[in-house]
């Protein structure tokens, strides 16, 4: 599937091929596992706001790295819920911005 994730300090999209994942503690297929932008292994993130969630050196180990920050988020579900949200709210952000004409 093509996916949109945020990237770089100046926050950009990018588009990515990656696949559906569930990761326990998330809505079903919401992560998409993919190579890493940085070139090197693999990474897990968030469909909706292209939030990376973990990197890692194969697909296994970053599935794994993504399970164990989102159980570790879940401890303070209203953090985790308020930091989804702001990374959706700037993911559209950027992209009405891409849509208006503004440099990437």
């Amino acid at each position: 599937m093509r996916i949109h994730i945020m990237l770089g300090p100046v926050p950009h999209l990018i588009e990515t091929i990656g696949d559906a994942v569930s990761i326990a503690g998330m809505p079903p297929e919401s992560c998409a596992v993919h190579p890493s932008p940085e070139g090197v292994g693999f990474t897990v993130s968030h469909i909706g706001s292209g939030y990376k969630i973990a990197s890692a050196a194969t697909i296994d180990s970053a599935i794994e790295a993504a399970q164990a920050r989102v159980k570790l988020a879940a401890l303070h579900p209203k953090k985790m819920l308020a930091g989804l949200r702001a990374a959706t709210q700037l993911k559209r952000a950027v992209e009405a911005g891409a849509a208006n004409g503004a440099a990437p």
